[in-house]
């Protein structure tokens, strides 16, 4: 999970809500320009796991709009611009103890933390095996307990592959005498940039490695 700078609503969402509509009754067309507007500023990753969406490469309408405050106990919410994002199927469909994001979530509160503001900068790491966990616990346990973000296996294995792959170019340069931190700089940059305004999955992974090796270099 990262922090999502949220942009500008489209504006047939601000013509919905200024004629008295809710978000069950928002028109198709409403609802597509909403969700262009979250996984354009999102980068074409989900809003908690980070994989790509939508999933089938194609259709937009495979993903989930993601209430953070659920519609079902803030209806007052459910269309207010920062309180929604993108989210994958997490796994829809299959037993609970697969399923993660939005999915894993349906109801839950998450109190821990907010996706738009800055209280998950430096709470969020990556294990060698690709876990993602917390220090704080609070954090710890929601990303568990209600997004369950370690339940899908596949994601965990990419995460400890980028993770993996990214160490090892390092550790081979660094065998070679050619780790310098410019080197380590445009790896990052690499990383960081989206390519045609698409984020790289799992992104973060890479980055927070890249960024603590680069701090050793200071």
């Amino acid at each position: 999970m990262i922090k999502i700078v949220k942009g500008n609503q489209p504006n047939s969402m601000i013509a919905h809500k200024k004629s008295g509509g809710n978000y069950g009754n928002m028109p198709t067309a409403t609802k597509n320009e909403l969700r262009e507007s979250l996984i354009n500023e999102q980068g074409y990753v989900c809003c908690y796991c980070l994989k790509r969406i939508p999933e089938n490469k194609a259709d937009l309408h495979h993903t989930k709009i993601e209430h953070f405050k659920c519609q079902e106990n803030y209806a007052v919410l459910d269309l207010e611009y920062t309180n929604l994002h993108l989210a994958c199927k997490g796994n829809e469909g299959q037993s609970e103890k697969l399923q993660t994001c939005d999915t894993a979530k349906a109801n839950k509160d998450i109190i821990s933390f907010s996706l738009i503001d800055n209280s998950l900068n430096g709470n969020i790491h990556y294990a060698k095996d690709g876990t993602v966990f917390s220090e704080q616990d609070n954090i710890e346990k929601e990303i568990n307990e209600i997004l369950q973000l370690n339940n899908d296996q596949n994601i965990k294995k990419t995460r400890a592959s980028i993770l993996k792959g990214v160490s090892e170019s390092i550790r081979i340069l660094q065998s070679k005498g050619r780790l310098t931190k410019n080197v380590l700089e445009r790896e990052l940059q690499y990383w960081q940039d989206r390519n045609n305004n698409k984020h790289r999955p799992f992104y973060p992974v890479a980055v927070q490695y890249l960024e603590k090796k680069i701090e050793k270099f200071n």
